[in-house]
């Protein structure tokens, strides 16, 4: 059973991806509001909201985010400005 789940996942590009020992990876979190949603979202729509919240994948040095399609720039360099939060992984 296990084998034909696994050879479904891969199938769909569902396979578990692996990072090598000692290579970074990051998560960059970016409000794209910057602030805004945090400071109006109670008088515009009744509920506090955080941010309106965008994230990057920076792997290898490069930064891979979604901006109509898969894209990647250096990392910070999207159009989503300076990000928020930088939460790392080492493997």
């Amino acid at each position: 059973m296990a084998a034909s789940a696994n050879s479904a996942n891969a199938a769909n590009g569902a396979e578990k991806a692996s990072v090598p020992s000692g290579e970074k990876v990051q998560v960059y979190l970016y409000d794209l509001s910057q602030g805004m949603a945090a400071m109006f979202s109670s008088g515009l729509i009744g509920k506090k909201i955080d941010g309106i919240w965008h994230t990057g994948i920076i792997v290898y040095g490069t930064e891979y985010f979604y901006g109509g399609g898969i894209t990647y720039s250096p990392p910070g360099g999207s159009m989503a400005g300076k990000p928020m939060r930088v939460i790392e992984y080492v493997g």
